[in-house]
């Protein structure tokens, strides 16, 4: 398990074969100014690659404004945390209406009842009570468990990869 942002950074480092950093928050060191740079958007890449069940919460959907009233009877707000939508739940029936296929093996994939998905914000449907479930950001890295950190420094590593190691001989050689 790594315990601070900059063990995190130096477990990418390792990936990329290049000497560790002292500290991320160093501004006058170039690798730690990347790992910086790229550790939020690392992390919001690689919670949204996947279903991750210690990122997963379900959530009841408020009921907003619906300006389609011809097409769904309710609109509903999505959760202002959420990265990946794992799939809807009609809350008085406690049933999957929508499962992602990704999220879900295809002999559970259940479409039962009609909603559309607008943006990242709203989701139409025929169901007043509307519960999302979804992967969330996570933003503390160090409590995750050990498997994700570690696929987390893979990505900080493939983020930050172009900008560490500049010249081509060692490029080629990490392509092989």
């Amino acid at each position: 398990m790594y315990a601070s942002e900059t063990e995190l950074g130096n477990g990418a480092l390792r990936h990329l074969s290049v000497a560790k950093i002292d500290s991320i928050d160093d501004s006058t060191d170039t690798k730690a100014r990347e790992m910086k740079r790229e550790f939020a958007p690392a992390r919001r890449e690689l919670l949204s690659l996947g279903p991750w069940k210690f990122a997963q919460k379900i959530a009841s959907l408020p009921q907003v404004t619906n300006d389609r009233t011809v097409a769904w009877t309710y609109k509903h707000s999505l959760p202002g945390d959420m990265l990946y939508l794992r799939g809807t739940i009609d809350a008085a029936l406690q049933r999957y209406i929508f499962r992602d296929a990704q999220a879900f093996s295809t002999e559970q994939f259940v479409k039962q009842e009609p909603h559309e998905r607008v943006g990242n914000d709203t989701v139409y449907s025929h169901v007043s009570a509307l519960e999302a479930d979804y992967v969330f950001d996570k933003e503390n890295v160090t409590l995750w468990p050990s498997y994700a950190q570690s696929a987390f420094c893979a990505v900080l590593a493939e983020r930050t990869f172009m900008s560490i190691v500049k010249d081509e001989a060692r490029y080629e050689q990490h392509q092989r």
